[in-house]
């Protein structure tokens, strides 16, 4: 965020767990881009999120939001050890189609997807320590075959979505 900040960039970092996490975000008004890493997933309600981010986003602006897909190689591989479940702190789980009909649903449209191919080795790993493994090969081997797979569905470990409000 320093870093930010010297380059003129005027933002904030809050945590919906916070007790006054609305209230922070309504005083600075509206926003240029909202980012959501690894958050949208331990909301009890990700509708009322994305309708609350729609309200909270500049008319020109941008909502990244990046999440598990359980539709993955590395989820099928691990099945219930899948370390992105997270159960019980992650509260929902999303597909591709999932997120962007979520999404949809609040007014906005998809810009772009980016899968985040480093999650695949990392999630790859911690299943293999839920497994009772730390088997660092497999979990890599996992990871690279997680992310040779999508490269030919699009169904990467995680990925981040680039949304704006629909017009």
């Amino acid at each position: 965020m320093k870093s930010n900040l010297k380059r003129g960039i005027n933002c904030i970092n809050t945590h919906p767990d916070e007790f006054d996490f609305e209230e922070k975000l309504e005083k600075f008004g509206k926003f240029d881009l909202i980012c959501c890493f690894s958050y949208l997933e331990h909301l009890p309600n990700p509708k009322i999120a994305f309708e609350k981010l729609f309200s909270l986003l500049k008319e020109s602006g941008l909502l990244v939001i990046a999440v598990p897909n359980y539709k993955s190689v590395d989820a099928k591989i691990y099945q219930e050890k899948w370390a992105a479940w997270d159960v019980p702190r992650h509260l929902y789980h999303f597909s591709r189609t999932g997120i962007q009909n979520l999404a949809a649903s609040a007014k906005f449209s998809l810009v772009e997807e980016k899968p985040l191919k480093f999650d695949s080795f990392y999630v790859s790993l911690l299943s293999e320590k839920i497994k009772g493994s730390n088997n660092l090969l497999k979990a890599f081997r996992n990871g690279f075959k997680s992310n040779t797979e999508a490269k030919k569905t699009g169904e990467y470990s995680s990925i981040a979505y680039f949304f704006k409000k629909s017009e």
